[in-house]
């Protein structure tokens, strides 16, 4: 099947191409019409927050999660509710319904979660899209974690993103998908048109294709993620490291830091001086514990290297001071 040049010289519809739409509501089982192709996971989660909050609307994120959440609601002008997570990172649905007020206008999670790594249930799931604010669900890591359960389905108001990036590995692409409650779909697809008009037609002929072997290409990237998961683990604790992953962990591990060392410090100190490229805990949330958030999906040589470099960085690490303030007179928020 081939993209003709005369197909590029016009717009295309913005909910995606039907063929693309079809082959992404036969994998995730929702119906064709409900689902809109966006530019990734990205341009998926800023049109639920434009579709749903906006000006004076509270919108309620998880105290630790995907830096997007806060940078996307505030974009769309929302207030920020932030609601305490358990240890892997999953709501308690009893302690998210004490913070619903009739300003809140979304519940926001991840499952699996990033970067903790914790599965909500599908009951929680349900109960969390009964409280009546539409609940956002970031599906992305959903294919790469066997059992996870959707939130398609669950009833109430909820909207479901998801994306090729992680569970194909093709980010590049940037295709990723947007599931909308059927009352919203008109409002969606205006939002979604004045957005971006619509996705780019090679991307979605690529993702056509890259589909029709979707199980293989996942459970492929599942074995190899598993094996990167073991050494990670393995290779990290070997050298001291005090490594955090638990199984359903889709591609990263944390690194807790003892208490004296900052992520944010030690992390900018690991790119400067051991070339190591790492996360820091204060990216995902401000009651984030110090940590750095590690990807084990790189080559197995890569990643030992990477993990060795670490670690002697951190044996040599000093304990963090602030900087003295800039005798510029900048000032930094």
């Amino acid at each position: 099947m081939a993209l003709s040049l005369s197909a590029l010289s016009r717009y295309s519809d913005p909910r995606g191409s039907p063929a693309l739409r079809g082959a992404i509501s036969a994998m995730v089982g929702a119906p064709q019409e409900r689902v809109i192709v966006t530019d990734g996971a990205s341009g998926a989660l800023l049109l639920a927050l434009a579709l749903v909050a906006g000006p004076g609307a509270r919108v309620l994120l998880p105290s630790v999660g995907f830096p997007l959440f806060e940078v996307f609601a505030r974009m769309v002008g929302a207030e920020i509710g932030w609601m305490p997570v358990r240890p892997d990172g999953t709501l308690d649905p009893e302690v998210v319904r004490a913070a619903v007020d009739p300003d809140v206008r979304a519940i926001v999670t991840c499952s699996p979660h990033n970067p903790l790594g914790g599965v909500q249930t599908e009951a929680e799931l349900r109960a969390l899209a009964s409280l009546g604010p539409p609940l956002i669900c970031d599906e992305v890591y959903v294919p790469l974690v066997p059992g996870a359960p959707s939130a398609v389905g669950v009833g109430g108001d909820a909207l479901i993103v998801g994306s090729l990036s992680k569970s194909l590995a093709l980010p590049g692409l940037r295709i990723g998908w947007l599931i909308v409650p059927e009352r919203r779909l008109d409002e969606a697809i205006a939002l979604k048109a004045a957005l971006n008009v619509t996705t780019s037609l090679p991307s979605q002929h690529v993702a056509l294709r890259v589909l029709e072997d979707q199980r293989a290409i996942v459970r492929a990237h599942r074995a190899w993620l598993a094996e990167r998961r073991a050494l990670f683990v393995a290779h990290g604790r070997a050298l001291g490291l005090d490594v955090v992953c638990p199984d359903t962990a889709p591609m990263y591990g944390l690194i807790r830091l003892p208490s004296q060392q900052a992520a944010l410090p030690t992390a900018r100190r690991l790119a400067r001086e051991a070339g190591v490229a790492v996360a820091p805990g204060e990216d995902f949330g401000p009651w984030s514990a110090p940590f750095l958030r590690v990807t084990f999906a790189r080559p197995a040589s890569t990643l030992k290297e990477g993990l060795e470099r670490l670690g002697r960085a951190l044996r040599t690490s000093r304990p963090y001071r602030p900087e003295p303030p800039s005798s510029h007179g900048e000032v930094t928020a």
